[in-house]
């Protein structure tokens, strides 16, 4: 009867969790060894809240990429790899990044790229380390390099 109990707390506790905003089953996890539960209900609880549509991970990652992209600004390498620390499944990260409009995606990579490339010639002449920093900021925000080149092509 105690084991009951304390799964119904933790599920009572995630679910309150899960109802702020979305969440993947790791995020609960950690939460529920940051509560102090047993690692050994986690499965339980992750299933209790799956069911109960608490928790989707096709919904999460969708909606992360999306936060990510247009809130962060950062590139679709960068939320893969985030996404993929979640543990969400390579399918769902590809349908979620799939659904970023490229031309928006374009537009801010370039916005982005385009103001540093501006930052950077004020303290930098030498174009090769301007690309090179430039290289190395487009993949520090998870953009890929073939969008630099379309930039500076554009230059």
């Amino acid at each position: 009867m105690q084991t009951n109990a304390i799964v119904e707390k933790a599920i009572l506790q995630a679910e309150n969790y899960c109802a702020r905003s979305e969440k993947c089953a790791s995020d609960v996890e950690q939460k529920l060894y940051d509560w102090g539960f047993e690692p050994s209900i986690y499965e339980e609880v992750i299933r209790y809240l799956t069911e109960h549509q608490f928790i989707d991970s096709k919904r999460y990652a969708r909606a992360f990429a999306n936060d990510k992209f247009r809130f962060n600004k950062w590139g679709k390498h960068k939320i893969k790899m985030a996404l993929a620390q979640k543990k969400i499944e390579n399918s769902l990260i590809m349908t979620a990044l799939s659904e970023i409009p490229e031309r928006e995606y374009f537009e801010i990579a370039t916005t982005i790229l385009n103001a540093k490339l501006i930052e950077l010639k004020r303290k930098e002449s030498d174009l090769y380390k301007i690309k090179a920093k430039l290289y190395n900021f487009a993949a520090s925000r998870g953009f890929e390099s073939n969008i630099v080149n379309k930039i500076f092509s554009m230059d």
